[in-house]
């Protein structure tokens, strides 16, 4: 039994066809990396501004909360931040909701306080608007104080 001589089919390299369709596959997996990339850098750009925005925020809470004088002053407050190492515009409101509760009644499991929360929105001069694309890009931290006195 002899064999077909198979050396001077291999010796000619690849046809047309197959070198069509090896560039086009490999093209399809440049273009499949290159958006893979694309959205990542997206994602890591959100991440990083919600990152500096919360803890804008709660640096924000801390000291709004130390300083706190609860019978007087002003609920709200807006202020405009800049970002130096990417120019992001940052707003802060923060407001402070007053919970009743007879603070003299030692009888009552609950006595009041004060809700403090910390609302930074960046990109939008208001919050709750989403980003078209990005979605919706603000973060809230919230601390309940408990203003019942101290009873010896």
């Amino acid at each position: 039994m002899t064999f077909p001589d198979v050396t001077a089919r291999t010796k000619q390299g690849l046809t047309v066809a197959e070198m069509l369709a090896a560039t086009a596959l490999l093209a399809l997996l440049i273009v499949a990396t290159v958006q893979v990339f694309a959205s990542m850098l997206v994602v890591n750009t959100k991440n990083r501004a919600s990152l500096v925005a919360l803890n804008l925020a709660t640096s924000k809470l801390e000291e709004v909360t130390e300083a706190a004088n609860f019978n007087t002053g002003q609920s709200q407050e807006a202020l405009y931040l800049n970002d130096s190492s990417d120019s992001t515009q940052y707003y802060v409101e923060v407001s402070r909701k007053g919970v009743s509760g007879d603070p003299m009644d030692g009888a009552s499991p609950y006595s009041g306080g004060y809700l403090f929360t910390v609302k930074v929105w960046w990109n939008e001069s208001q919050p709750g608007r989403p980003k078209p694309g990005v979605g919706l890009q603000e973060v809230s931290v919230s601390k309940f104080i408990y203003s019942r006195p101290v009873v010896p």
